[in-house]
């Protein structure tokens, strides 16, 4: 509950900002996310595997020494049920413990709800653009710094 006080007051002020973030973050070429991904992993000696590579996706598996990640990074405006389900369907044919979808628009309504029931028992994590620009921002933290200056990371999505 106090989680939701914070983001719903983080959004009220930073609107703005997530607003220009978001036109960013649709210009910026799936190629650019690919090369600052791949950056990440070798700065944290992550191992990781492109499975798939498309000019609007990326599906990349990070291997860690604990667990591996299935990562999706999409760029579509609307995540619509058929293609969270083919995502599932890819954790469980790599058998991978963790999967995260980002993506620089919206879920469908019901996905959130289904993300994290019992009856899938992987561990998946939703972010879209404003969530992830979020993360990406912190509470000081401007547009023009992160998308000039190539700061735009993946750290927190890496496995240990």
């Amino acid at each position: 509950m106090l989680n939701g006080i914070f983001d719903f007051i983080y959004f009220k002020i930073k609107r703005k900002e997530i607003k220009k973030a978001k036109y960013r973050l649709r210009r910026l070429k799936i190629n650019t996310v690919l090369e600052l991904m791949i950056k990440n992993c070798k700065e944290k000696n992550v191992n990781y595997n492109i499975l798939e590579h498309t000019k609007s996706e990326i599906l990349i598996e990070l291997i860690g020494k604990k667990y591996n990640i299935l990562l999706k990074y999409d760029r579509r405006d609307m995540v619509f049920n058929e293609e969270f389900d083919s995502f599932v369907d890819k954790m469980k044919k790599t058998k991978i413990n963790k999967g995260i979808y980002i993506t620089t628009g919206l879920f469908e309504g019901g996905i959130h709800k289904r993300g994290n029931r019992i009856f899938f028992p992987k561990n998946i994590i939703l972010e879209d653009y404003s969530y992830f620009m979020k993360r990406q921002l912190g509470l000081r933290g401007k547009t023009i710094d992160v998308f000039k200056n190539k700061k735009l990371n993946f750290y927190k999505y890496l496995p240990r």
